[in-house]
């Protein structure tokens, strides 16, 4: 059975009506169940307190950087400052005028045991004749270089430390460490020049005569 023309124009304008009621649904759907929005970011921008606690931070690093590169110097005026006390107040580290003349147990018996061990049997077969102890005082050394078959003293060394080198150029600063004097019938002077600086004496060398 045949639809008449009238027939088929009704039922596509119900059709289309049907459309737009679905339409009509949907937009109000959507009124009144908006789309959740999207999630906020938790990131936040620097603020002005931010940017100065970073001023404040690269300004503290930097100070420091800087201190750290003059505080070797300041060290070693400090250094210089108390030896010049020291030198003022005559107080000196070692008594080597006491020690010249003794052989290694009569400066043994002085100042007490000394550093360092003594030569082995097969070091004094293999013909080693000179042999050395350390007395250490106040942080500070003293060379003792001395025979081995009769224990006499070949000579001290007073050390220089007024600096990080080891070096000085403070010969009164290394006589008075001694307790010396240039012109004691009872030994020699020797200083002891830094390599490529005959400037700077890394110590002073007693020779008893």
């Amino acid at each position: 059975m045949s639809l008449t023309e009238k027939e088929k124009q009704k039922i596509t304008e119900e059709e289309e009506y049907r459309k737009k009621v679905r339409e009509q649904e949907a937009y109000r759907a959507q009124l009144h169940n908006p789309p959740p929005l999207p999630p906020k970011s938790n990131k936040k921008g620097i603020g002005c307190l931010g940017v100065l606690g970073i001023f404040i931070i690269v300004i503290i690093v930097a100070f420091l950087v800087i201190l750290s590169a003059i505080n070797p110097s300041e060290q070693t005026d400090k250094a210089k400052k108390v030896q010049l006390v020291n030198l003022n107040n005559n107080q000196y580290v070692f008594d080597v005028p006491a020690l010249v003349g003794k052989d290694l147990d009569g400066v043994i018996t002085t100042v007490g045991k000394l550093r360092g061990e003594d030569p082995t049997p097969l070091q004094i077969k293999m013909g080693v004749r000179e042999w050395d102890k350390t007395y250490v005082k106040d942080g500070e050394e003293l060379l003792i270089t001395y025979t081995i078959y009769n224990r006499k003293i070949i000579d001290f060394f007073v050390s220089a430390d007024d600096n990080p080198s080891g070096g000085t150029t403070n010969k009164d600063l290394l006589l008075h460490t001694g307790h010396l004097q240039y012109n004691d019938p009872r030994y020699k002077l020797e200083f002891v020049q830094e390599i490529g600086n005959p400037s700077v004496f890394t110590g002073v060398k007693v020779i008893p005569n």
